[in-house]
């Protein structure tokens, strides 16, 4: 319940946390305190360079799960991918 409590008000906002992510070079913390209240704090951690490239393609999260979800039925590799990447992180 938490976890999926947590991502629906991360994609739901997701526009404001994309953009104080890339105004200010931040990484965040999401914490839910309660049903009705959660917090957002910033992190310290070491600089790095990431090259961040734009595609000029705009979709909304429901386009972006129906995505997802073909790409892991087309391509069973697809989630070794996602996990490579979780592990990465």
């Amino acid at each position: 319940m938490y976890a999926m409590f947590c991502e629906e008000v991360m994609q739901g906002y997701d526009f404001v946390i994309d953009n104080r992510v890339r105004s200010h070079g931040q990484i965040i913390r999401f914490h839910l305190v309660n049903p009705e209240y959660y917090d957002v704090q910033d992190l310290e951690v070491p600089r790095i360079n990431i090259l961040l490239i734009d595609s000029n393609i705009r979709q909304n999260r429901d386009e972006r799960a129906q995505q997802t979800a073909e790409l892991k039925y087309s391509y069973p590799e697809f989630d070794l991918i996602l996990n490579s990447f979780e592990e990465i992180t």
